[in-house]
C-alpha cells in the first residue's frame, strides 16, 4: 500500500511539473507552485527528487517527450501516412492553443529557449526528447520510401516547432495551419512513387 501511495504522488508530482512547465516554462514554475498543484509535502518532492527542481522538470521533460512520441506515432500510424499524421499532429496544437488561450503550447519548445544556454539534465532531457520525435519521423519516412529520411524528419520538426513558437509569440494559430497544409503538400508531392 505504501508503494502504490508513493509512486502515485511521484506521478503526480512528474504529471503537475509538466503541466506548469508547458505554460509557465522552467524559470517561472518553483518548486512552491508544484508542491501546491500536485498537493503534497516538500519532504515528498525531495524524497522522489532529492536534486529539486532541476531533477524534477528533468523527469517531466522526460515524460512529456514519451507522450509526444507516443502520440505522434499513434497519428502517424491511424492516419497512414506521414504527411496526414503530421496534419493530425498540428491540428491538435491548433486545438491545444487556442482552446487555453496560447498558454499551452510545446512543452519541449517552451523548456528549450529557456535551458538551452548551458549543458544541464533538464537541458539533455529537452534535447533527448526531440531526438526521439526526428527519429519517429525519419523512422516513417523510410518505411514510406524517401531518401535521407532523418535530414527531412529534421526540417519536418523544426518546421513544426517554429511554428508552434510563432503561434504562441502572435497568439494566432494561422502560422500552424500554414506549416500544416505546406508540409502534406511537400511531403506528398515528393513521395517517392509506388512499386509495382
Amino acid at each position: 500500500m505504501g508503494y502504490a501511495k508513493s509512486t502515485e504522488t511521484k506521478h503526480r508530482l512528474l504529471r503537475n511539473t509538466g503541466r506548469l512547465l508547458r505554460t509557465r516554462g522552467f524559470s517561472a514554475t518553483g518548486v512552491t507552485d508544484i508542491l501546491t498543484t500536485s498537493g503534497v509535502p516538500r519532504g515528498s518532492l525531495y524524497h522522489h527528487f532529492p536534486d529539486g527542481k532541476e531533477q524534477i522538470a528533468a523527469g517531466a521533460i522526460e515524460q512529456s517527450g514519451h507522450s509526444i512520441v507516443y502520440a505522434l506515432r499513434e497519428m502517424i500510424k491511424t492516419a497512414g501516412s506521414l504527411a496526414d499524421g503530421i496534419q493530425q499532429f498540428c491540428d491538435y496544437y491548433i486545438s491545444e492553443l487556442e482552446a487555453s488561450g496560447y498558454a499551452r503550447g510545446c512543452p519541449l519548445a517552451t523548456v528549450a529557449l529557456e535551458t538551452s544556454a548551458t549543458e544541464n539534465p533538464v537541458q539533455q532531457q529537452t534535447a533527448a526528447a526531440f531526438e526521439a520525435i526526428i527519429a519517429v519521423v525519419a523512422d516513417q519516412l523510410l518505411r514510406e520510401g524517401f531518401d535521407e529520411p532523418h535530414d527531412l524528419a529534421v526540417v519536418v520538426v523544426a518546421t513544426v516547432e517554429g511554428a508552434l513558437v510563432l503561434a504562441k509569440a502572435t497568439r494566432n494559430t494561422e502560422h500552424l495551419a500554414i506549416v500544416r497544409d505546406h508540409i502534406q503538400n511537400q511531403i506528398t508531392a515528393a513521395a517517392p512513387q509506388s512499386k509495382e
